[in-house]
This record gives C-alpha cells, structure tokens and sequence, in this order.
C-alpha cells in the first residue's frame, strides 16, 4: 500500500497507477493528510450455479 496525495496526483501518470495496482498494491489518495480514497484491483469471482444447475446439484447427490 502506499500514499498519494491530491496535490502530486496531477504529476502521477494513472497507467503507473493501474500498474502498481494489477500487481497487488492498493493506492491510497490523501489530503491534508487524510486518506479520501483508495484504488484497488477488483477481485473476480466465478458466477454462481444458475438455478436450474443448482437443482441438478441437489437431485445427483452433489454431482452434475
């Protein structure tokens, strides 16, 4: 994690930010020393079973 403040992020270009954040990093912006937001990777997630799968699931015991 590291710390950019509102005033130097005019001077940061956002692909060294998008970078950093593909790589595990979380951003931190900050003013007057507060954190006011943070950039992070967004984590995908595989999709739930549809609900007839889901049912399927069920009726084989677990298996499809």
């Amino acid at each position: 994690m590291f710390e950019v403040s509102v005033e130097k992020a005019p001077t940061i270009q956002l692909p060294d930010l998008i970078d950093s954040v593909i790589n595990g990093e979380e951003v931190i912006f900050t003013q007057n020393n507060l954190p006011i937001a943070k950039l992070v990777a967004v984590r995908l997630r595989k999709p739930a079973p549809a609900v007839w799968q889901r049912e399927r699931i069920v009726r084989n015991g677990g298996r499809f």
